[in-house]
Formats: structure tokens, C-alpha cells, sequence
């Protein structure tokens, strides 16, 4: 007799079985009861390999065997990123520094470089502030949140401009006298929050 295989969930440590091919409704069924908690997912496995919850929707669900899923509340959540955060706007601030400096020393590819380099945390950056911005329960954070974020979109659309235009001039003022001190300014709001 052929054994059946089987689908194994292990949430939180703790493990229970379904029948094979059905993660996609047990995900589905996880995810309402994990909103009805205020959880969201930290981290999962799908069949022994880590992944981000963002790639669960282009994978063939029918083949997982086994998912790993650990959960953290919303709260938990909002400080660890804003802890993340808060060590991260310093070397933000740094780097930015750094293009302004290569600039004015005629260093114009390195500053191309630093620019490349740093996309990814300005992109972070608006990710997260416009995250906390829409779910801070403290009103006058909330606030300050909305319009640091409103702010900080306008300044990287300026920079964007001025890096298509290679405006090295722009792009140095930008960093040193604009995003600089945005930075400080988020690190008060998130310290407060």
C-alpha cells in the first residue's frame, strides 16, 4: 500500500497536518486567523528553503510538503523596524555626506557609485515611513510621519531628476542640505514614536 503523503505546517512551534496539495487554503486560513490576532509572518520555509512571504504567490503551493511559519505581533514588528531604522539613518546620513564630498573633490563617478549603492535603503527609508505612517495609533506621530514621508518622496524625485540630468551640483546640495537633515529629523520622529 502506497503511503500518502502529507502536508506538514509547523506555526509557531506548533505542528499539525493536512492533507497534501492544500497549502494554499491552510496558507489562506492562517493569514485570516493571524489578522484576527494582529500577527503577520516573520519568517517562513517552504520545503526546507527560506523564502519572503512576497514569493509565495508565483510558487506552485500545490507542492509544498512542509512550511515553517513564525509569527511576531504588528507591534513587535513596528519597533524592530523602527529600531532597524534608527541604527540605519546614521550611515544613510553618512553616505550622503560622502556624495556631497566626492562631488565637490571632482569625484563625480565615485558619487554615481555611492548613489547606486544607496538606492535601495532610500528606497527602504520610504517603504518604512510610509508603513509607519499608516499604522501608528498615535495621531500626532502619525502626522509626522505623513509629512516627513511626503517630504523625504519629493526630495528623491528632485534627486532622481538631477541624477538623470547628472546636475553633479543638484545632486551634492541635495544630500548635504536636504536629505541630511531629513534624516536627523526622522531619527527625532522615530526616537518619539
Amino acid at each position: 500500500m502506497e503511503e500518502r503523503k502529507k502536508l506538514i505546517v509547523e506555526l509557531d512551534g506548533n505542528v499539525s497536518e493536512y492533507p497534501y496539495g492544500s497549502f494554499s487554503e491552510v496558507y489562506q486560513s492562517l493569514m485570516r486567523e493571524m489578522a484576527e490576532q494582529q500577527k503577520v509572518i516573520s519568517g517562513i520555509s517552504i520545503n526546507g528553503v527560506r523564502i519572503s512571504p512576497d514569493y509565495l504567490d508565483s510558487m506552485a503551493l500545490d507542492e509544498v510538503s512542509a512550511a515553517v511559519i513564525t509569527t511576531t505581533t504588528v507591534d513587535s514588528l513596528i519597533i524592530d523596524t523602527i529600531k532597524t531604522a534608527i541604527e540605519y539613518l546614521p550611515k544613510l546620513q553618512s553616505a550622503c555626506l560622502s556624495v556631497a564630498e566626492n562631488i565637490h573633490a571632482g569625484r563625480d563617478g565615485e558619487s554615481f557609485r555611492l548613489l547606486n549603492e544607496m538606492s535601495d535603503g532610500l528606497e527602504w527609508m520610504e517603504q518604512v515611513s510610509h508603513g509607519l505612517a499608516n499604522v501608528s495609533s498615535d495621531e500626532i506621530v502619525r502626522r509626522a510621519f505623513e509629512a516627513w514621508h511626503d517630504r523625504y518622496v519629493e526630495q528623491l524625485l528632485v534627486l532622481v531628476s538631477a541624477m538623470e540630468r547628472r546636475d553633479i551640483i543638484s545632486i551634492a546640495d541635495i544630500c548635504e542640505y536636504e536629505l541630511i537633515p531629513l534624516f536627523a529629523e526622522c531619527e527625532e520622529i522615530m526616537t518619539k514614536a
